[in-house]
C-alpha cells in the first residue's frame, strides 16, 4: 500500500513539475521576446519619423542646409541611448550625413564618410520601397578607433528616402542590443540561447559570439541532443525540457530564442531513473524503513519550488519590482475595470535620462545601484493601490490606480523631483523624464502605451528632467 501511495504521489507531483516547467518557459519566453519587440519597434517609429523629416527630404532632393539635418541626428542620439549611429547613405551607397555616439553625439567629417555600396544591409535596404522597414541580422560592430576590444552588438534598422515619387538613398540607424542581450545572463533558473534557424548561437547566456558579423561555429545541437537539427520548420516547439520560440522580426536570418530550465534538471534526471526509484521504494518498504517523511520532505521541497517559480514570473531580479509580464496582466486588468466601471485609471512612462552614460562613466554596477536605489524610492512615495514595473533597462512604468490625470500629475512630479535631489552617485545628478496620461474612451493596452511613449519623447525634447502629460 505504502509503495502505491509512493508511486503515485510520484506521478502525480511529477506531471505537475512537467506541466510547470512548460508553462515557466512559455512565460518567459514570451516576456523576453516581446521586451524585444517593443525595443525595435520603439526605434522604428523613431527611424520612420527621421525619413518624413522636412529637413531630411529637402537636403535628399537639394544638398541644402546640412547642418539641420546633422542637428536632428544629435538630437535624436542625446535622447535615445540605444541608437549610436545615424546616417544618410545615398543611391550610390556613399555616406553623406552621419552621426555616431559612443560616448557622445558627434558629426563624422566628409573626408571620413565612407562608401558603404558592397555592405550587405545597403544592397538590401536600397531595394525597399517607400515606408517599408529593413531589419538587419544582429551584427557585431567595432567601436571607432578600438580594434578587436570594444564590440558592440548591432541590428541596423534603414528606411528609404522618397522624394515626389523618386528614391534618393536610405537612412539608417544602429540600436546597440548589448543591454538586452547582457539582460539574458542575469536569467538564474533558465540558460536563455538566441539562435539563427541553422541553430547557430549568436548568445549563449553567458556571452555573445566574439566573431565579426556572428559567422558562428557553435551549434545548439551540439549542446543539447533533444534539440531538433531542423529548428526553421517551426514558430513554436514546447516540451519539459527545452522551448523554442521564433522572433516575429524579418531580418535576413530569422532569429529563434531557446531556453533550457536549470532548476529542474534534476527532476528531468529523476525521470530516466523511475525504475532504480520504484526498486528502491520496494528494498525500503519491505524494510519496513519509515519513507513516509522523506517523501513529505521531498514534496516539500516541490512546493517551495513552485512558489519561489511564481515570484520568478512576475518580479525583476535587479530591482525587486514588478516585470513586464506583471505590466501586461495590470494593465489589462485596469482596462478592464475601467471600461465596465468607468474606472479612470492613470499610467505613466519613466526613463532615466543619460543611463548610458552614467554606465559608461561609473560602470555597470553603478548603474545597477541606480535602478535599484530608484525603484526603492519610487515604491515609497506611491501608494499600495498603485503599483511599479521595470518593462526594460532604465524605463519603468507606474500604473495609478482609481486616479485622476491632476493627483497622478502631483505624484509623478513629486517622484521626478526625489530622483533629482538623491545623490545616488556621489556629485552626480540622476534625473527621470515622465510621460503621463489618463485613461481615455476605446483606450486598449496599445494605445495607451503609445501615447506615454511620445509624451516621454517630448519630455526628452524639452530638455529632459521635465513630466509630459495629457
Amino acid at each position: 500500500m505504502l509503495l502505491v501511495l509512493s508511486a503515485s504521489a510520484y506521478l502525480i507531483n511529477k506531471s505537475t513539475i512537467d506541466s510547470l516547467v512548460v508553462k515557466q518557459l512559455t512565460n518567459k519566453t514570451k516576456e523576453r521576446v516581446d521586451f524585444f519587440n517593443e525595443i525595435i519597434k520603439h526605434e522604428t517609429r523613431i527611424l520612420s519619423a527621421i525619413s518624413k523629416n522636412r529637413e531630411l527630404l529637402l537636403f535628399a532632393q537639394s544638398n541644402s542646409d546640412k547642418q539641420a539635418v546633422e542637428n536632428l541626428f544629435v538630437t535624436i542620439e542625446q535622447t535615445e541611448d540605444d541608437i549610436y549611429d545615424i546616417r544618410f547613405i545615398d543611391l550610390n551607397g556613399k555616406e553623406i550625413v552621419r552621426v555616431n555616439n559612443y560616448k557622445e553625439p558627434r558629426i563624422v567629417q566628409k573626408k571620413a564618410l565612407q562608401d558603404k555600396h558592397n555592405r550587405y544591409y545597403f544592397k538590401e535596404a536600397i531595394k525597399k520601397s517607400k515606408g517599408e522597414v529593413y531589419y538587419s541580422n544582429i551584427d557585431l560592430n567595432f567601436e571607432h578607433g578600438v580594434v578587436q576590444k570594444s564590440k558592440i552588438p548591432t541590428i541596423r534598422i534603414a528606411i528609404p528616402i522618397v522624394v515626389n515619387g523618386i528614391k534618393k538613398g536610405i537612412v539608417v540607424m544602429n540600436v546597440n542590443m548589448t543591454e538586452y542581450l547582457e539582460d539574458l545572463k542575469k536569467a538564474t533558473l533558465y540558460y536563455v540561447y538566441l539562435v539563427y534557424g541553422d541553430g547557430s548561437i549568436i548568445c549563449d547566456g553567458s556571452k555573445y559570439n566574439s566573431d565579426k558579423n556572428f559567422e558562428i561555429k557553435t551549434n545548439i545541437t551540439k549542446i543539447y541532443s533533444f534539440i531538433p537539427k531542423n529548428i526553421s520548420k517551426y514558430n513554436i516547439l514546447k516540451t519539459n525540457k527545452f522551448l523554442l520560440y521564433k522572433f516575429p522580426l524579418d531580418t535576413p536570418r530569422k532569429i529563434y530564442m531557446i531556453l533550457v530550465p536549470r532548476k529542474f534538471n534534476q527532476y528531468l534526471e529523476f525521470e530516466s531513473s523511475t525504475k532504480k526509484i520504484v526498486i528502491f521504494l520496494i528494498f525500503i518498504t519491505l524494510l519496513g524503513f519509515p519513507i513516509g517523511y522523506v517523501i513529505s520532505n521531498y514534496i516539500e521541497k516541490i512546493y517551495l519550488e513552485k512558489i519561489d517559480m511564481k515570484k520568478q514570473i512576475y518580479i525583476d531580479e535587479l530591482t525587486k519590482v514588478y516585470n513586464r509580464k506583471a505590466y501586461n496582466e495590470k494593465i489589462q486588468e485596469n482596462l478592464d475595470l475601467f471600461k465596465r466601471y468607468d474606472t479612470k485609471f492613470c499610467i505613466a512612462l519613466l526613463d532615466i535620462d543619460n543611463f548610458k552614460k552614467v554606465n559608461d562613466t561609473y560602470g555597470h554596477i553603478n548603474g545597477d545601484r541606480v535602478l535599484k536605489v530608484m525603484s526603492k524610492s519610487i515604491k515609497g512615495i506611491i501608494r499600495k493601490t498603485d503599483t511599479i514595473f521595470r518593462i526594460g533597462g532604465e524605463e519603468f512604468v507606474i500604473i495609478f490606480s482609481n486616479t485622476k490625470l491632476e493627483d497622478a500629475y502631483i505624484v509623478s512630479e513629486k517622484i521626478r523631483l526625489a530622483v533629482a535631489t538623491n545623490e545616488i552617485i556621489k556629485d552626480t545628478k540622476v534625473t527621470i523624464s515622465i510621460g503621463l496620461s489618463e485613461s481615455k474612451k476605446d483606450d486598449d493596452v496599445d494605445t495607451m502605451f503609445k501615447r506615454i511613449d511620445k509624451l516621454l519623447y517630448k519630455s526628452k525634447q524639452d530638455g529632459k528632467n521635465k513630466t509630459s502629460f495629457i
